[in-house]
C-alpha cells in the first residue's frame, strides 16, 4: 500500500466513531384528573396519550395509590377504563416507552366521592364527600367548598381541594334555587343564602343553608369522626357571599377559618375575628377587585393584624399571596392573581395550605413593604347595583 494511502487509512481507523444522534425521549400525558360519584358510578375512563418522533411507542398503566380493588381494563392501551372504584383518591401512572427503551411517565388523579343526602326543613339536600384517607380512627378536619351561583357540587368537585389535604374530610354541597346578587332575580339557579335570617325565594324556608350546614356537620361527626374544632369553609362568588355574610356571623363558633374567593362581604359589623384567606382577580368587575381588597383590609383591622405583610406565595399569572400576622392568632392572607371573575387552578392548593397552617401552625416568610390604608369598619355602603 502506498505510504500516503496507508497514512490516511491509519488516521481513519484511529478516529473515534461518531455517536449516533441522541435519542429524544417520548412524550406522555396521563390526561385530566377525574371525578367519580359513588355509588351511582364506580368507574371512569383514563384518557392518556403518548408519541415519539422516532417511531412507535408502548403504553403501560399502573395504579400507584388508592384502594387496591381497582381494576384497569387495558393496561397497555393509551385510554382505558378503570372500575371497582370506591370512595377515596386514586393515582394512576402512565408510562410511555419508545423503540429504544427510553421511558417517560405522567400521573392522573381520580377522586371518588361518596354522595350523601339529607332532608332539611322538608327539602332534599345533597353533598359529595371525600372521606379522610386515614379512616375514622382519628378525628379529621373538615373543609366545605361552596360553589358559585348556577354551579353544581360535581362540577365544583373538579377543583380538587381534597388532593392537597387528603387527611381531611372535604365536602362539596349542592345549593338550591336562590336569587343572584347581580343576575337571576327570578330565582331559577342554584346558590346560597347571603344573610342570616334570609327567606328562600323558591320554597319559603328560613336559613335553609345554615340549617343544611348544621345537618352536614352532625352527619360528618357520626359517620367520619369529624374534628368539630377544625372546621373550615371556602366559597366562590355567591358561595363566598354565603361564607362571609351568613356562615361567619351565624356559625362563627363552629368555624376554625374561612376562605372566601371572588365575592363580597356586606359588612364587618357584628363579626368576630377569624383566620381568613381571600383570593381575588385583579380585573374582576363582577365582584370588583377594589371592593374585595377593602373587605380584606377591614378583616385585617378586625383581626388586629400587622400593617405590614409577608410574601406567603408567588406563582404564574401574577399570583401573589400576602400574609398578615395577628397577635390574637387570626392571620389573614390576601391572594391576588391576574384576570377577571375566574378561578385559576393555582388557588385551591393555596386555600388548603392556609387551612392546614391554621390547623397546625404557620411558617415564617420574608417581609414586604406594600401597605394599604385601613378602612371603615362598616362597608355596607359599597355595594354595586
Amino acid at each position: 500500500m502506498p505510504l500516503l494511502m496507508k497514512t490516511i487509512f491509519t488516521l481513519f481507523v484511529s478516529l473515534p466513531i461518531l455517536a449516533a444522534a441522541a435519542n429524544k425521549p417520548p412524550k406522555v400525558n396521563a390526561g385530566p384528573d377525574k371525578v367519580v360519584v359513588y355509588p351511582s358510578s364506580t368507574s371512569t375512563t383514563l384518557s392518556g396519550s403518548g408519541s415519539d418522533a422516532e417511531g412507535a411507542v408502548t403504553f403501560l398503566w399502573k395504579q400507584i395509590s388508592g384502594v387496591s380493588t381497582a381494576t384497569i381494563a387495558k393496561p397497555t392501551a393509551a385510554a382505558t377504563k378503570v372500575s371497582a372504584l370506591k370512595p377515596g383518591i386514586y393515582k394512576f401512572r402512565l408510562t410511555v416507552t419508545d423503540n429504544s427503551g427510553v421511558s417517560r411517565s405522567d400521573t392522573v388523579n381520580v377522586s371518588v366521592f361518596q354522595k350523601l343526602t339529607w332532608t332539611v326543613a322538608g327539602v332534599a339536600r345533597e353533598a359529595l364527600v371525600h372521606p379522610p384517607v386515614n379512616g375514622t380512627g382519628t378525628a379529621s378536619p373538615v373543609v366545605f367548598a361552596f360553589h358559585g351561583h348556577g354551579g353544581t357540587d360535581s362540577a365544583y368537585a373538579a377543583k380538587g381541594f381534597e388532593l392537597s389535604w387528603p387527611e381531611a374530610i372535604v365536602v362539596y354541597p349542592q345549593g338550591l334555587r336562590t336569587k343572584g346578587e347581580i343576575l337571576d332575580s327570578t330565582c331559577r339557579q342554584s346558590g346560597w343564602q347571603t344573610r342570616v335570617g334570609e327567606v328562600n325565594c323558591f320554597n319559603g324556608n328560613i336559613d335553609q343553608d345554615l340549617k343544611f350546614f348544621d345537618a352536614m356537620l352532625t352527619t360528618l361527626k357520626n359517620k367520619y369522626n369529624a374534628n368539630l374544632s377544625l372546621v373550615f369553609a371556602h366559597g366562590w362568588s355567591n358561595g363566598a357571599a354565603f361564607v362571609y355574610n351568613a356562615l361567619w356571623p351565624g356559625r362563627r363558633s363552629k368555624l376554625a377559618g374561612i376562605g372566601p374567593s371572588g365575592g363580597d362581604m356586606d359588612t364587618i359589623a357584628g363579626k368576630k375575628p377569624i383566620p381568613v384567606i381571600h383570593a381575588a382577580g385583579t380585573q374582576d368587575i363582577k365582584d370588583t377587585f377594589l371592593y374585595q381588597q377593602q373587605d380584606v383590609l377591614a378583616i385585617r383591622n378586625l383581626n388586629q393584624c400587622s400593617p405590614t405583610g409577608t410574601v406567603w406565595a408567588t406563582g404564574p399569572g401574577g399570583l401573589l399571596g400576602t400574609r398578615y400576622s395577628s397577635p390574637i392568632n387570626d392571620p389573614v392572607v390576601f391572594l391576588q392573581y391576574d384576570g377577571g371573575h375566574i378561578y385559576p387552578s393555582t388557588v385551591p392548593p393555596l386555600i388548603m395550605r392556609f387551612f392546614r397552617e391554621v390547623a397546625g401552625g404557620a411558617t415564617a416568610a420574608p417581609l414586604i413593604t406594600t401597605v394599604y390604608p385601613r378602612v371603615s369598619s362598616n362597608l355596607s355602603a359599597k355595594r354595586l347595583p
